[in-house]
């Protein structure tokens, strides 16, 4: 266990933190890209990029901290996070992103779509995650 956490919460909390970097990427690379996004020909306005990938940030952030910290709210937070994500994604991607330019391979993106979904609730089921969430746990100092 690395700073006495189950591999489980672990590796949830990288799969997280991944996320809500990504996110936040999002939110930065908008803002920096700015006037760019405006000239393209797209439905959504940059700010839409920019608010959706603070929004999806703070909350990614929130549910690592409550993970991190195995606060009882965990548990309940990234799955909402991890449902309500997914259809965020299709919802865009289906009324939003609609360009005929655009090449994506949707069947792909739900065969991932599904299983990271059901990942992430499956570990939530785990034994060892149910034992760490919902008690205070805090790092002990390395030797």
């Amino acid at each position: 266990m690395i700073f006495n956490r189950p591999w489980l919460i672990v590796l949830l909390a990288v799969m997280l933190v991944l996320f809500t970097a990504f996110q936040f990427v999002r939110f930065g690379e908008a803002v920096a890209w700015w006037s760019f996004l405006a000239g393209l020909p797209m439905r959504v306005p940059p700010l839409y990029l920019a608010l959706t990938g603070l929004g999806w940030g703070v909350f990614g952030g929130v549910a690592v901290w409550q993970l991190w910290l195995g606060k009882p709210a965990a548990k309940r937070t990234i799955r909402i996070l991890s449902v309500t994500y997914a259809l965020y994604y299709w919802v865009e991607q289906l009324l939003l992103m609609t360009n005929p330019l655009r090449n994506t391979n949707w069947r792909f993106d739900a065969v991932v779509s599904v299983f990271l979904v059901l990942f992430i609730l499956s570990i939530l089921q785990q034994e060892p995650v149910g034992e760490f969430i919902g008690v205070q746990h805090e790092q002990e100092k390395q030797d």
